[in-house]
């Protein structure tokens, strides 16, 4: 996972979704369900090391999150995933929802 700490990391992440698919992960130490949810995005990260996940930590980048809902037109939520592909958000779950199952099967490598 890729930290995402500045508008500039995470327009590059865009940008690079013209090519490949990039996840966007948000988290929160202050969640309970985060804890959980980061695990599953760390065992498809494992199966699937060359996939591009940013990983943004919604408490110290708050501007990034809002950013990427801005920008996504996704409302903010905490764990959330979002799923770009050809600069464009394809799916998105939230909290129990986020499962390495899921992230698979909507990944193309």
């Amino acid at each position: 996972m890729k930290k995402i700490e500045t508008l500039s990391e995470l327009n590059a992440l865009l940008q690079e979704s013209a090519h490949q698919s990039v996840y966007f992960y948000k988290h929160s130490d202050r969640c309970s369900l985060c804890h959980l949810a980061i695990q599953e995005v760390q065992e498809f990260q494992r199966e699937h090391p060359e996939a591009k996940v940013g990983f943004i930590d919604v408490l110290r980048n708050r501007d990034i999150s809002n950013a990427l809902a801005e920008r996504s037109k996704i409302r903010h939520e905490s764990p959330q995933i979002i799923l770009y592909e050809k600069q464009e958000p394809v799916f998105h779950t939230s909290h129990s929802k986020i499962t390495k199952e899921e992230l698979e099967r909507h990944y193309k490598s």
